[in-house]
């Protein structure tokens, strides 16, 4: 539910080590290149999830240690027959350069956890990694929009037709009207030209 603009995850893998995911953003390259990364693991029952970031095929940068926020709270988790299990909630929105807006229909993630069992953040991964494409948020459903809206468009349609039409039969009605009065005076005028008697008048003097 995304009407209180938070999210709560829960991340599972089948290790006693950590774990990681992350959002690539919108321009999607590398996985381990400007990657927003959410790691974290349980030791001896404590646990802990940090908020990093990656820019380059290395591991990742822990956000409150470079001046950047630290989004991830009321964290908590469990390992259970082999499976670490770690929850927090953070923010769909947030303003940190190094964190991603989390946004309504898909968005590539990255994901990965340590095949050796190992808690330390600095043991890569291996194999033990792949891509996906996530909808943490579903698009707004806009079909009952279109419900309403179309009987209105077909309304209007029909109305500028309609009047398209009435306008065409009017303007002709009044260039035939116009062309009729226009013969009308057309053959009065021709009717007294033709029916005038010319006259001359002379005169002369002596």
């Amino acid at each position: 539910d995304a009407s209180d603009g938070i999210i709560s995850m829960m991340l599972q893998a089948r290790t006693t080590g950590w774990v990681g995911f992350g959002l690539m953003g919108e321009k999607v390259g590398h996985g381990m290149i400007n990657t927003d990364i959410w790691m974290g693991n349980v030791i001896d029952g404590v646990v802990a999830v940090h908020d990093t970031w990656s820019n380059s095929v290395a591991m990742p940068l822990k956000d409150i240690d470079f001046g950047h926020e630290e989004d991830l709270y009321d964290v908590s988790g469990y390992e259970e027959n082999g499976i670490t299990t770690l929850m927090f909630k953070r923010s769909l929105k947030v303003s940190d350069d190094w964190d991603y807006t989390i946004v309504e229909g898909d968005m590539p993630v990255v994901y990965s956890w340590s095949r050796q069992n190992k808690d330390a953040l600095s043991y890569y991964h291996g194999p033990t990694r792949g891509f996906d494409t996530l909808v943490f948020i579903e698009p707004t459903d806009l079909s009952w929009i279109w419900l309403i809206a179309l009987p209105i468009v077909g309304t209007v349609m029909l109305m500028i037709i309609l009047f398209c039409f009435v306008d065409r039969i009017r303007s002709r009605r009044l260039r035939q009207m116009a062309e009729q009065r226009f013969n009308e005076i057309r053959q009065q005028v021709n009717k007294h030209v033709d029916g005038a008697q010319p006259r001359m008048c002379f005169g002369m003097a002596l």
